[in-house]
């Protein structure tokens, strides 16, 4: 919505991130977690190591296995991990600090 150049977008596997951060993880803490984010992104721009998280689990056996059964998450795992949907610049993954706005707003909702 920010970045005027982009006129169309489409998704095969969309999910609401909102509602999978606030739904999809049973230990969100949003304070806590914006708080870590504020650490980690001053860490990054000192120069420290980034810290890439995961946003979809290696596979949809494996999501289940840890009682995943949020549907956006399963079949967007079940797109994103295969042959079929994977890409060099796929989105299944995301710095950690850069997660900020999606809590902030998923907190304001909370």
């Amino acid at each position: 919505m920010t970045d005027h150049r982009i006129k169309a977008l489409v998704s095969f596997a969309g999910v609401h991130f909102g509602r999978l951060i606030r739904e999809g993880f049973s230990t969100f803490d949003p304070v806590s977690a914006l708080e870590a984010m504020g650490k980690q992104h001053t860490a990054e721009a000192q120069g420290a190591e980034r810290h890439v998280i995961n946003y979809l689990p290696p596979s949809v056996e494996e999501a289940r296995q840890a009682d995943i059964t949020d549907i956006d998450v399963l079949e967007a795992t079940d797109y994103y991990k295969s042959d079929r949907g994977q890409q060099p610049n796929g989105a299944t993954s995301g710095l950690f600090s850069f997660n900020s706005a999606a809590f902030e707003a998923t907190a304001a909702a909370s």
